[in-house]
């Protein structure tokens, strides 16, 4: 997983991050709630094909979306709640960003790209909501390689480095799409062995 090959080496950023906004009294949620704000002018950005700019608030959003976990460990202030918020602003942050990028294919006169684009926005609900609802059954369901970071990543760079948006954005509708049948395909073998051991 890209999270978990990148996170651990930017861990001293994001601690000292969350330090300084700890001492300066801003709370977890109150940082989701900026990550999703800045999620949404990132959208609006796009829509108006301002795309580098886009990128550039979308970075600080996924700043605070970084961040904000680990100020709730610092600050002793992690809660249900708070990862329940978390996740939810996370599902606002991938519709602005990707409504946004509809807007500008629009714009563009390319329903081609306006169908991949929304088509990425679908399936990236699907991965996100296949392993939210498979864990209710089973204990962990991570499977696939285009988890929402390979996403971000993706629309990310696509939008500093314009060439590269509608081949990464093809890559990561495919990708996503994969990895929502991967987690479908897990969830059912794991349902079937738990039923085979119970027998």
């Amino acid at each position: 997983m890209l999270r978990e090959k990148i996170y651990p080496k930017l861990a001293s950023f994001f601690n000292s991050a969350a330090d300084i906004l700890n001492r300066r009294g801003i709370t977890p949620n109150q940082l989701t709630i900026i990550g999703g704000a800045l999620s949404f002018l990132a959208g609006f950005l796009f829509s108006h094909s301002a795309l580098f700019a886009g990128a550039i608030v979308m970075l600080f959003a996924g700043i605070c979306d970084a961040v904000d976990g680990a100020l709730a460990r610092l600050s002793g202030k992690a809660t249900p709640f708070g990862a329940y918020l978390d996740s939810t602003v996370d599902r606002f942050a991938d519709g602005f960003f990707l409504a946004g990028l509809t807007l500008h294919f629009f714009n563009q006169d390319e329903p081609f790209w306006m169908a991949i684009t929304l088509g990425l926005m679908i399936v990236s609900f699907v991965v996100s909501y296949a392993k939210a609802r498979a864990e209710n059954f089973i204990d962990k369901c991570s499977v696939g390689l285009f988890t929402r970071e390979t996403r971000y990543a993706a629309i990310g760079f696509g939008a500093l480095i314009p060439p590269l948006l509608k081949p990464l954005l093809l890559i990561a509708f495919f990708g996503s799409a994969w990895t929502a049948y991967q987690r479908i395909i897990y969830t059912k073998e794991q349902l079937e062995s738990a039923k085979a051991l119970n027998v």
